[in-house]
């Protein structure tokens, strides 16, 4: 499949959100998750938008993954469990990339996601470092928005294909 993808990227501390968080009930907390519970919520955030490269990997990759130094997973956690997740990969201390972020269907458009975002990228990016992400037509189409609104910029818009 022939996706249009977004490359973007982020050089300067995250812009903060501009409404404040819509309820004091919610948490971000960095975590070292077990990846049937990293699955569970992949797929409750990502299902709409097509999601599948963590459910490609065998549960071997994974949990390698997940337990890598370099992998960073922020929840948005709320009384009811994970709600929201924020995953980095490639951080080395000069930069990151943002591999997946989302919140469950629910509170998409309640300002909670952009909660999450900042805090996992005040909490990542290092002074002189550098976060990069790709977004794909696939993903919800307020995602560029939300990103620019961060402090992310564009470096490139272009085809690529994906396995179906």
């Amino acid at each position: 499949m022939r996706l249009t993808v977004t490359s973007m990227q982020l050089v300067r501390p995250p812009v903060p959100p501009r409404r404040p968080l819509p309820c004091a009930e919610w948490t971000v907390v960095e975590a070292r998750i077990a990846p049937a519970a990293f699955l569970a919520i992949y797929r409750t955030v990502g299902d709409t938008v097509q999601w599948d490269d963590r459910a490609r990997m065998t549960p071997a990759a994974l949990a390698a993954h997940l337990a890598a130094p370099t992998t960073r997973v922020f929840l948005l956690e709320g009384a009811d469990g994970p709600a929201g997740l924020c995953e980095f990969e490639a951080c080395d201390g000069a930069g990151a990339v943002l591999a997946n972020f989302g919140v469950v269907p629910a509170l998409r458009g309640r300002g909670v996601g952009r909660y999450l975002l900042h805090r996992a990228l005040e909490a990542v990016l290092r002074p002189g470092g550098t976060i990069r992400l790709d977004t794909d037509t696939n993903d919800d189409p307020r995602a560029i928005g939300v990103y620019r609104d961060a402090g992310f910029e564009v470096v490139a818009v272009g085809p690529k294909d994906f396995p179906d």
